[in-house]
């Protein structure tokens, strides 16, 4: 048993609708290889929806705020963009070049 069921999803706004719809889902994060993203949390029903931006120029940082009961109370979504102010990480850099 799960408090949250985050749902990653890779295709267009029809796929996260569908993706939305199935019970138990409580937030839908969705990435496309497009450059449209919006940082701003959406909803569709009763689901949370965040998308990611395209080609990894930009870092998600989606912070959880549940309550007491384990339920989502508000989410906040940012997206810093990745570049040369980020130090780099020599053990992810590592991982990257092998």
């Amino acid at each position: 048993e799960s408090d949250v069921v985050v749902v990653m999803v890779y295709g267009m706004d029809d796929l996260v609708q569908k993706v939305a719809a199935l019970e138990g889902v409580d937030v839908v994060i969705s990435a496309h290889n497009r450059a449209d993203a919006n940082p701003s949390v959406q909803k569709i029903g009763n689901v949370s929806t965040v998308t990611a931006f395209a080609q990894t120029k930009q870092l998600g940082d989606l912070r959880f705020y549940l309550t007491a009961d384990g339920k989502i109370k508000e989410l906040k979504n940012t997206l810093p963009v990745l570049d040369k102010e980020i130090p780099k990480e020599p053990t992810a850099e590592k991982l990257a070049t092998d």
